[in-house]
């Protein structure tokens, strides 16, 4: 009697200790299929799945909403006539220095440091060209429809301030080949301008959209007409007497380019330095090659320049 007593006791014990132990190896293999994700997918089983160079998971984002994954870039800049940088290939936005994500979850886009796992903000767009912008630079557009510039590198670091209207960059890279943030193109209602890169406005206010600039001019286009309008920083019109078809800046030089005509300038108060003939439809260009400027039509080069001081 004794011995059926010592077998159910251990029984007992044996059932107390493998019972657990069973019920917590179902959950841990249940939890572990929870963080499996074979081939390494962004999108899989409603999360959002971040690896780092090593292939190590490093955040996982549950999607709200079946719209959910990486935002991309959007561009504004069409609308008014900007002369933007147009090579980019980057199609979504990639997580930044294994730290900040710009993730589109529905309607709006979060950004999030995915270390601490805070959200950091509400978004409708983000700009990047579809590039590199220097600085780990981001033209954001908050929920309120203002836009502001931020670069996120170890922390987030405010450039401009969420209260314009608009915000864009021209077409300058500078020598690692990356979009400038020396200055942008600002319009804050009714005015446009040129702001630098630590919220000084380094020209007047401009009644037209400013489509392109130099360190010299800048140049507006009339929303109604495409009427061309050449400015200095100061505010004074320069050739307004003709139609211009195209500009082109390039170092020191501006072509200017009418009824098939590339006027070449040093300086806009005073007279051309070259004049010559487009054919219709010829594609005009400026390029600077060491110490010379070489300008080209249809690819061949027809004329060439010195840089100056």
């Amino acid at each position: 009697m004794e011995n059926k007593k010592s077998v159910l006791i251990t029984i007992i014990v044996l059932l107390v200790i493998f019972i657990p132990l069973t019920i917590l190896g179902y959950f841990n293999r249940s939890e572990s299929k929870k963080n499996e994700n074979p081939n390494h997918e962004l999108y899989y089983q409603g999360y959002l799945w971040f690896y780092n160079a090593s292939n190590e998971l490093i955040y996982k984002y549950q999607c709200q909403t079946e719209t959910c994954g990486l935002a991309k870039g959007s561009i504004d800049d069409d609308s008014f006539g900007i002369y933007y940088y147009k090579d980019g290939n980057i199609e979504n936005i990639p997580l930044i220095n294994d730290r900040f994500a710009f993730i589109l979850d529905g309607e709006y886009i979060y950004l999030y440091n995915i270390e601490t796992d805070l959200k950091l903000s509400t978004l409708k767009a983000v700009k990047n060209y579809n590039t590199i912008i220097e600085n780990n630079t981001y033209l954001m557009q908050n929920h309120d429809g203002l836009w502001g510039v931020f670069s996120l590198n170890e922390n987030i670091e405010q450039i401009l301030p969420y209260e314009y209207d608009f915000i864009g960059l021209p077409n300058r890279l500078n020598y690692e080949n990356n979009l400038s943030t020396e200055s942008f193109i600002a319009f804050k209602n009714p005015a446009w301008f040129i702001v630098d890169n630590i919220g000084s406005n380094l020209t007047t206010a401009y009644n037209y959209p400013i489509i392109d600039y130099s360190y010299n001019y800048v140049v507006c286009k009339e929303a109604e007409t495409s009427k061309i309008h050449i400015y200095d920083y100061e505010g004074n019109e320069y050739l307004k007497e003709v139609n211009i078809k195209k500009h082109i800046f390039e170092s020191n030089y501006t072509g200017i380019i009418v009824d098939n005509v590339l006027y070449i300038y040093n300086n806009l108060a005073e007279d051309y330095l070259k004049i010559i003939s487009v054919p219709e439809g010829g594609n005009v260009t400026m390029e600077t090659a060491e110490d010379i400027i070489n300008i080209k039509i249809n690819g061949e080069i027809v004329e060439t320049l010195e840089i100056t001081g």
